[in-house]
């Protein structure tokens, strides 16, 4: 993986765009996880919960969680791996800025 530094910056400083690009990639990986809580969520309240290891894709949700969790889990590996280039995360932006 390549890292792009800022010559002008502190090692421990991120330039503004490292700051965006660790926000969006903060921001899918909590939308990832949203989806897959609520669908599991979904699935206990309506008694569909899975009672085997394999997902009945033919249902709608469970297609949707066979496709999802593997993403979180490859992305929440990077995320354990690689913590020195998302920890600390970005300040918060103000929303109404865009």
């Amino acid at each position: 993986m390549c890292v792009f530094a800022d010559r002008q910056l502190d090692d421990n400083c991120r330039s503004a765009v490292q700051e965006n690009a660790v926000q969006l990639g903060l921001d899918m990986f909590a939308l990832m996880a949203a989806e897959c809580t609520a669908l599991l969520r979904n699935d206990l309240v309506s008694g569909a919960a899975m009672t085997t290891m394999e997902a009945d894709t033919t249902r709608p949700r469970d297609a949707e969680l066979h496709a999802i969790l593997p993403c979180v889990k490859v992305w929440s590996d990077w995320m354990t791996c690689h913590e020195n280039l998302w920890n600390p995360p970005p300040l918060p932006s103000d929303p109404e800025l865009g």
